[in-house]
């Protein structure tokens, strides 16, 4: 008997750790990317590149 309720409640139940899990990877992916794009966006938009960019091939 309790093999079969096992196997009635077992998928249920590693289909929601499963959801759960894959919903927290791509809220991670999310918030990473974000904070990445708004980084990305100050140094351009504040000549940071450029800056870097000259100091690297040594241009003044």
């Amino acid at each position: 008997m309790t093999a079969v309720e096992f196997a009635l409640v077992a998928p249920v139940f590693m289909f929601l750790v499963f959801a759960i899990l894959e919903t927290s990877l791509m809220y991670v992916v999310a918030t990473v990317m974000q904070g990445e794009v708004a980084l990305t966006t100050r140094i351009i938009r504040t000549g940071q590149l450029q800056q870097e960019r000259r100091r690297h091939h040594g241009v003044p």
